[in-house]
């Protein structure tokens, strides 16, 4: 993996680890189509998971518009939001909700042999891929059948409040009903089902002992001390569906223009900190959580404790983040 390659969406500033050095990898269908030619396939994300897992030497990467994950290697095994919360130190992590309706496109081969095989929203913006070049790899991709390519645009979207200020009391209702008897897995489900977006509202209203929110200007200092202490956790960057994540440890942060980015051998995370509109420490079951979300409320991305690791550090230096005073 080559050097970070920073550029620009729409009126978001998004961090990529370039596969190729000094090129900017296209953020739509529409734009893949016209670099290098794309087929759509027949699919769904549990399609993807599937398929993934044949994977054995891809560079995988979930870009959400604020935060990218991007290893290297395969799927671990096929993880839905029906299964337990499982975490695979050797392979890539993906946990999917099979429902969710996506597009998946395969590239043309570029001047290096690369081929992608692509996740895109019903916008048709690029949240995930897998980059391979291996024949084995393209071989596996190929695998997928070719769909019309008149296909339109996916519906299947989960539903939203039509205004952002409004709570749903029996959301609130039913998360303080199960909160203690959800696993980590299902915690996560609560972002699969809308971008997060439902969950960041009824953090609030949970419980102060359950859900409260830190300063945000101190998640920079907390992620170096991570790093620079060797203390692994777990990364998960979630889009439309998905999520993708990773056990880090090691690594030097470097800020570059307010976006963080360590990269390791054969993983890379990139944050842009000025997207993280607040930070939430969630006590789930023996193990907290450091939630990050935009100003729409969508999720940016979840830190949580390595399962293997000393959890009651873990948990003790989330609880010593600065609290925010609560206006409620």
């Amino acid at each position: 993996m080559t050097g970070p390659v920073i550029f620009s969406v729409g009126a978001k500033r998004v961090a990529c680890l370039g596969l190729v050095q000094g090129t900017s990898l296209p953020q739509t269908l529409y734009d893949l189509d016209a670099s290098i030619g794309l087929t759509l396939l027949h699919g769904d994300l549990e399609t993807l998971a599937l398929i993934g897992t044949q994977i054995n030497s891809g560079i995988i990467s979930t870009n959400n518009g604020a935060a990218l994950l991007s290893q290297a290697g395969g799927y671990a095994p096929m993880s839905t939001t029906a299964m337990p919360h499982r975490l695979s130190r050797k392979r890539v992590n993906l946990r999917v909700a099979p429902n969710r309706t996506v597009h998946l496109a395969r590239s043309g081969v570029n001047d290096n042999g690369r081929q992608t095989l692509v996740v895109a929203d019903d916008t048709g913006a690029i949240y995930h891929r897998i980059e391979v070049a291996e024949t084995y790899d393209r071989a596996a991709i190929a695998a997928l059948d070719a769909a019309a390519r008149d296909s339109g645009p996916s519906q299947a979207i989960a539903p939203t409040m039509p205004y952002d200020n409004i709570v749903s009391l029996s959301a609130v209702r039913c998360a303080r009903a199960t909160w203690d008897g959800c696993d980590t897995g299902q915690h996560l489900n609560d972002i699969l089902a809308d971008d997060g977006k439902t969950r960041s509202k009824t953090l609030p209203h949970i419980g102060k002992n359950k859900a409260w929110p830190v300063l945000v200007k101190a998640l920079k200092h907390f992620i170096t001390h991570l790093h620079s202490s060797s203390i692994s956790y777990v990364q998960n960057v979630s889009r439309n569906g998905l999520i993708q994540s990773m056990i880090a440890k090691g690594g030097t942060p470097r800020l570059l223009d307010q976006i963080l980015m360590i990269q390791s051998d054969h993983q890379s995370f990139a944050l842009d900190l000025m997207q993280v509109d607040s930070v939430w420490v969630t006590a789930v079951g023996p193990f907290h959580q450091l939630e990050m979300y935009a100003a729409d409320g969508c999720a940016i991305a979840v830190f949580g404790a390595d399962p293997k690791g000393d959890v009651r550090q873990w948990n003790a230096l989330l609880c010593s983040l600065p609290q925010l005073a609560r206006a409620f």
